[in-house]
């Protein structure tokens, strides 16, 4: 039990760390796109693992509010 709140600490470091990986790709893609080199459908992987990322993030955060009242 007393490991369980570490466990998804750990979780949410990995989740922020996933969407920074994420937002890093995504401007480098939109770059790519500004210089011609790279299609805007190219871009939409990103988003939606940002979205992802950014839904999986708030959801731990909320669940460790609860957990550490």
């Amino acid at each position: 039990l007393h490991s369980f709140p570490t466990r998804r600490s750990s979780d949410l470091i990995l989740a922020g760390l996933g969407l920074i990986y994420t937002v890093m790709g995504g401007l480098s893609k939109w770059r790519a796109y500004s210089l011609g080199r790279a299609e805007i459908a190219d871009l939409k992987e990103y988003f939606i693992m940002a979205t992802v990322f950014v839904v999986f993030l708030v959801l731990m955060v909320t669940y460790a509010t609860k957990v550490f009242e």
